[in-house]
Parts: structure tokens; sequence; C-alpha cells
């Protein structure tokens, strides 16, 4: 149980992830144990992963080497993306075939070996890129117009409230950093508080921008830097809050029509 966001910004990428993971063996669960699901690689790729720990220790040494060994520099983010789903569906393959002759015994307990959903976030081409490949390695990568993603068991709570917040805060425009991890943060929130099992604290959030002269850099929040934007969703729904009572106080609602008199 996952829930991973991405969002492009103007000035770089912003990448959340809540900070449960649930054990389990052939489809029943055992316990739930903190932990976190982002790795920032060289300080230049944020790496995440819904699904299998096995597949995500993988892709995530498959991005690690590939940068390592500059096979992405230089890359458009198409380029990237062949490259990347490449490596990641020979993994995927070899573990669908090890999981073959265990379907018709397991049913659908064999699958979670397998299915999986991976967001990279870099730059490509000196532009700041989220790069999502499906449970197949297939690569979709975010635009200036659908800037966001949301990946694993929280997507169906995180989606609509994205949406909800780039219509108010951004709706011709991507956001800036500050702004991209104020709304990460609150989504995050919003999933933790709300699913019913799967995703929760303590939630982790990285951001990738480009530094100038010292080239582009990725980093995790201090705890501190998170509280800060902790208070900043406690203060805009406070707002919201105190919205309501104003509105209400200032006009009474209109009195119903009379009901037409019978003849």
């Amino acid at each position: 149980m996952t829930l991973i966001v991405g969002l492009k910004c103007a000035d770089g990428v912003v990448v959340g992830a809540d900070g449960i993971s649930t054990f389990g063996s052939i489809g029943g669960q055992t316990i739930r144990q903190a932990t976190t699901k982002l790795e920032v690689i060289a300080d230049r790729v944020v790496v995440g992963v819904s699904g299998s720990v096995g597949l995500a220790q993988r892709f995530k040494a498959e991005v690690e080497g590939l940068h390592s060994g500059g096979k992405l520099s230089g890359k458009t983010v198409t380029e990237c993306g062949v490259i990347l789903g490449d490596r990641f569906k020979e993994h995927i393959a070899k573990e669908v075939e090890a999981g073959r002759p265990f379907v018709p015994i397991l049913g659908q307990g064999a699958l979670p070996s397998f299915v999986s959903a991976t967001l990279v976030a870099m730059f490509c081409k000196k532009e700041p890129q989220v790069i999502q490949f499906d449970h197949q390695g297939a690569p979709e990568y975010s635009t200036d117009q659908l800037p966001f993603v949301a990946l694993g068991s929280g997507q169906k709570i995180a989606d609509p409230f994205l949406a909800f917040l780039r219509r108010v805060f951004w709706p011709s425009t991507t956001p800036f950093l500050p702004d991209g991890v104020f709304a990460v943060v609150w989504t995050l929130q919003q999933a933790i508080l709300t699913n019913p099992g799967g995703v929760g604290e303590p939630m982790q959030i990285a951001i990738l921008k480009d530094e100038g002269g010292k080239g582009t850099h990725a980093r995790l929040l201090t705890s501190d830097e998170l509280e800060e934007h902790r208070g900043a969703v406690v203060a805009a729904e406070k707002y919201l809050a105190n919205y309501k009572k104003q509105s209400t106080n200032l006009a009474s609602p209109p009195h119903p029509p009379e009901p037409p008199k019978g003849s």
C-alpha cells in the first residue's frame, strides 16, 4: 500500500511519498512498518516505486547504474524513458515468467510480486521532468498541461485532490517549487487522513531543482522544512473554515417563496 506523488514545476520537481510499508505473504498482510520510499541518487535523480520491494530495489539499482555510467546524460526525456523502461521490462518479464506456474495454484496471490509502478524525476536537456512507468514498464511523461502524477493505492484520493488544487491555484501554469511542495504535502496529508488503510506517516518529500552555476540538485526536505509546509496547510484549512463562517454572517439566506394558494 503506497502513495507516491510527483509534480512537475516551472523550476524543478517535487516528489512525495507516504511512509508505511505493508508486509505479507501470498496475498495475506501481516504487519505495517514505517519506511522510506523515495531514494535520491547521486544528488541528481529521485526514484519512487509502488509495489514489490524486491522490484523497487532492482529498479533503483538500474537507475543508479545508468546515471553513474552516463547513459542518461544529454538525452531527451523520451530517450531517457525508453532506456529506463527497457531495463525495467527485463526485470518485470523475469518476475512474470517465474510466477507463471504458480498462477493456477495461488490465483491473484501470485500477482503482487510483479505488479508495480515507478516514478523517476530528473533533468533532461536542462528541463525538469517527471517520468512514470506502469506495471509493464511503459513510460509516460508529465507535461505543463498535465503536471502531476500519483501512484499506488492512494491514487484514487490523490488524483481528484491534485486536480482541485491545480484548478484553484495554477489553472493555466505550472507552479514554482514552494507552491509545489505545499500542494504535495496537502495531498499526502489528505490521503493519509482519509485512506481506509495502508497509507500513513511519516511522509517524505524530495525536491529537484536547478542550482544555477552549481547544476541540478536533488535532496530530501528536513523535518523542520516539512513542518513549515505542514503549517501552511493548517493555515489554508483554517482560512477555508473562517471563510465559511464569514460568508454565513454576511447575509442571511432568502426566505423561500410562499407556496401558491389552492383555488
